[in-house]
Parts: structure tokens; C-alpha cells; sequence
């Protein structure tokens, strides 16, 4: 009986562990930053067109243009920021022999040169340092209070070391709807006094 428990204990620690890194090598490709730095892949701007929830994983579609041809209707991408609204911009990176593939610069959003944007500043209420590293902010325009997120770029620690929750940084949001904005950190408009 002894022998048929060891048994059954060591299978299941394999299976944790097979397990554990099925999740660590898929996490690894979510978040692989080597497409972006092949310079094969092609960058342009996409805009989130649905986005869904689907069990413990979250889908987006974004449409895009590359050599003259719409692309991205009905490929689904594992993308997902919290406070993200329909008519987002990320740039995108595109795969030249297959246009339909893409990923999402996660930490590059921006607005096009026709879009109405405003200055505003939030506060960092939260910097997640883990697999996927996000900055989670939150600001007020005209009264409304808005919270959302934004992935930090791959070497962000040597960028921002000093980044913590309490500081404040300058925002540009859509003035269409303000839940649409960007934290620049580049522009601290101010820390937090200390004790």
C-alpha cells in the first residue's frame, strides 16, 4: 500500500510540474518580445475592434492595413487591458509572408494625428511587476473618475526604476471619451512627499 502511494504522489508532483511548465513556456510566448525586435515584422497601427471574455482567457480583434489590405477582422489575439474600450490604438507588428498575423506592441498605445487629445495627470495606484508588467492608474476629467492600466515596456526597470504607486504622471486622453488615455512616464508631475 505504502509503494502504491509513493506511486500516486510521485505522478501527481510530475503532473504539477508538467504542468507548471506547459504554463511557464506559453506565458513566455504571450509575452515574447522577440517578434518585436525581428525586423522582418512589419509595425502598424491597429485599432481594437471587439473585445471578449471567454472562461479565464480574454480575446481581441483589431483591424489594420498593411500593403493597401484590410486585415485582422476575424483573428483573434490574446489581448487584454484592463480599462481598454472599443477604437484603441496599439501599434501593431505584422508578420510580411503571412499579413493576417499580427501582435500587439501591448506597451506601445497611441492616437492618430486626427484625434482630439487633452493633458490631464492620474496617480499610480498600483505597478505590477510580474509576467505581464502593467502600470494601473487612475485620474479625473470633468468629474468623472476613470481607473485603467497600461503594459510597461520590456527593460522598464532600468527606465523607471523609481516607479511606484503614490506618484503622480502626466496622461493624454481622447477627448471623445477620457476612459481612453495614456500615462507618459517619461513626465512625472510629482511624488509623493515623504514621512
Amino acid at each position: 500500500m505504502l509503494k502504491k502511494t509513493g506511486i500516486v504522489l510521485f505522478q501527481l508532483t510530475a503532473c504539477a510540474v508538467g504542468f507548471y511548465l506547459i504554463f511557464t513556456f506559453f506565458n513566455y510566448l504571450a509575452y515574447d518580445k522577440d517578434w518585436v525586435e525581428d525586423p522582418s515584422w512589419v509595425p502598424v497601427t491597429g485599432t481594437l475592434q471587439r473585445a471578449g471574455h471567454g472562461g479565464r482567457s480574454q480575446s481581441a480583434v483589431f483591424s489594420y492595413k498593411y500593403n493597401s489590405e484590410s486585415y485582422g477582422e476575424s483573428d483573434h489575439n490574446s489581448f487584454w487591458v484592463p480599462g481598454n474600450i472599443i477604437n484603441e490604438m496599439y501599434i501593431l507588428k505584422v508578420n510580411p509572408q503571412k499579413p493576417d498575423h499580427y501582435k500587439v506592441v501591448a506597451w506601445q498605445p497611441m492616437f492618430s494625428k486626427d484625434e482630439k487629445t487633452n493633458i490631464g495627470t492620474c496617480n499610480i495606484t498600483s505597478v505590477n511587476t510580474g509576467n505581464y508588467p502593467m502600470v494601473f492608474f487612475e485620474y479625473t476629467i470633468g468629474g468623472s473618475n476613470y481607473r485603467r492600466a497600461q503594459y510597461l515596456v520590456p527593460d522598464y526597470q532600468k527606465l523607471y526604476p523609481n516607479l511606484k504607486a503614490g506618484d503622480q504622471y502626466e496622461i493624454e486622453y481622447w477627448m471623445d471619451n477620457p476612459q481612453r488615455a495614456i500615462i507618459h512616464l517619461n513626465k512625472q508631475t510629482k511624488a509623493p512627499s515623504k514621512p
